[in-house]
């Protein structure tokens, strides 16, 4: 017999320690029948994390690692990652995609387009199992969903869609709180407000007009619009108004629909207000940049 002779956990009889040559931790069972008396997997038998370092795993999880990112850095296996998780109380979301969870913690220039941006495009996703934010836009703006990914430092998958779109998703319960924070929560078609803090932010206001507004020429007439609730069609009347646009302009119910207002203004005023939202700006919608270009030339 090798080793040194240890009492097994489960039921006390010796056990002997590994055979020479052999490295790694000590068996604490005599076998798989006293193993599982008490629902021990092979793996796990061999070592238990201390509470330390069932904090340090939770750590890494609240900074926004993927719970794949810090099993494979911690050298954990799944039943240990769990138990860490459960014994501190922490519900792992699947965040198995890595990006950069705190993004919205202050307002930037970027941030606040996105914002707009989400406000207008993108849906909450939330089930008992994950929680996330997701888009899903037509394939001619793949491209800026590229740009979504690189300012949240994603290595997500742009996806294609069933109605041929593209989609992508970021699951995180603490994304999800922080959007809630300004405004941004499940089913919000029909309550969408922009938040106060950026309610007079030009970088905001192009992230919306990108998402649910469109620049276009008519009869010769250089024309710009946005449709939303009458809470956000009123907050960009003001806006602009606020920075010296003097247009007439007023919110109308579109038909056919329970709550959609639009907003459109013609000619000088439209050219006035792309000048506000597109001049000098360093993050848009590509296509309607060009149009905006065309028009401040």
């Amino acid at each position: 017999m090798f080793g040194t002779l240890k009492t097994c956990l489960t039921c006390g009889k010796p056990i002997p320690g590994n055979p020479p040559g052999k490295r790694g931790p000590k068996p604490k069972y005599c076998g798989h029948k006293c193993r599982h008396k008490i629902g021990v997997g092979r793996r796990s038998e061999y070592y238990t994390l201390t509470p330390q370092e069932e904090l340090d795993v939770i750590k890494f999880l609240e900074s926004g690692w993927a719970p794949k990112i810090v099993k494979e850095n911690l050298s954990l296996t799944e039943y240990h990652f769990r138990k860490a998780c459960k014994n501190q109380g922490y519900k792992p979301t699947g965040e198995y995609v890595a990006f950069d969870h705190h993004k919205f913690d202050q307002i930037t220039n970027e941030s606040a387009y996105w914002l707009g941006f989400i406000l207008a495009d993108g849906y909450i996703k939330q089930n008992p199992k994950q929680n996330g934010l997701a888009f899903t836009l037509a394939s001619k703006d793949r491209s800026h969903l590229e740009k979504l990914k690189s300012f949240l430092s994603s290595n997500n998958k742009i996806s294609n869609s069933g109605n041929g779109g593209v989609c992508i998703s970021f699951i995180s319960d603490y994304l999800v709180d922080k959007l809630s924070e300004y405004n941004i929560v499940p089913q919000k078609s029909d309550i969408a407000s922009p938040p106060e803090i950026l309610k007079n932010n030009r970088h905001f206001w192009r992230g919306v007009v990108d998402g649910d507004g469109s620049l276009l020429k008519h009869n010769g007439y250089t024309v710009i619009s946005l449709a939303g609730t009458i809470d956000v069609v009123q907050s960009f009347i003001d806006f602009v108004k606020l920075n010296g646009v003097e247009t007439k302009a007023n919110p109308a119910k579109l038909k056919h629909s329970r709550c959609t207002y639009q907003v459109v203004m013609y000619g000088r005023f439209g050219v006035q207000v792309a000048r506000l939202l597109y001049q000098d700006a360093n993050i848009f919608l590509d296509r309607k940049m060009e149009i905006a270009s065309t028009w401040l030339k």
